[in-house]
């Protein structure tokens, strides 16, 4: 996996740069302008963002980023109103710095964040199918999304006694919906093919 770290601070920079380069290509930038230059040179994965930067804060550079790329914000700033409009944006997650705790865990945290990300912008093609089809299918995939969101919540204040637990449901429930969302999009593919378009009769 691909990442930029946009951070103006050198000791939090090198730190996130030094913890995932162990397992991915890490870039690591100090300001907004110079994100944004490398953004439009290169692709990555996911970008790990900083709110608060000398040149432009982290909303202003996540709006200018193509919103097919995962971000991940970055702040000191324990605020509600930040992170509630930040992931009604189509942010995949909001951590609060210093980040604390097993490496291990931000690490996971930071890959099922990606993965939800990605399946929520799946779940928003799907709904307007959904809303005429609807069924165990539909059915299945609400329930465990909302698993999913709930779960990486929890992750969000990790407990060393429950995190593994936590990841293990996740683990479960992103296997189902990819198995569902497959089978289902195997059945509209089918039904496409199989019935005829009334425009042509």
């Amino acid at each position: 996996m691909k990442i930029l770290i946009i951070e103006d601070d050198y000791a939090a920079r090198g730190f996130l740069k030094k913890f995932l380069a162990e397992n991915h290509t890490v870039d690591a930038v100090d300001s907004g302008k110079e994100g944004l230059e490398k953004l439009a040179k290169t692709a990555y994965d996911l970008v790990i963002l900083d709110y608060m930067m000398p040149d432009m804060n982290g909303m202003e550079v996540f709006r200018q980023i193509d919103p097919h790329i995962p971000v991940i914000m970055l702040t000191a700033i324990i605020s509600e109103k930040l992170a509630r409009e930040f992931m009604a944006a189509g942010g995949a997650d909001f951590m609060i710095k210093p980040l604390i705790g097993s490496f291990e865990i931000h690490r996971l945290r930071m890959e099922y964040a990606i993965e939800s990300f990605h399946i929520r912008r799946e779940w928003k093609h799907l709904q307007h199918v959904l809303k005429s089809v609807r069924g165990d299918d539909a059915s299945q995939l609400e329930t465990s999304l909302n698993t999913v969101m709930r779960h990486l919540e929890d992750l969000r204040h990790p407990q060393t006694e429950t995190v593994t637990e936590t990841l293990d449901t996740l683990e479960r429930e992103l296997h189902k919906i990819h198995h569902t969302l497959t089978d289902f999009l195997k059945t509209i593919a089918h039904r496409q093919l199989v019935i005829p378009d009334p425009k042509t009769l």
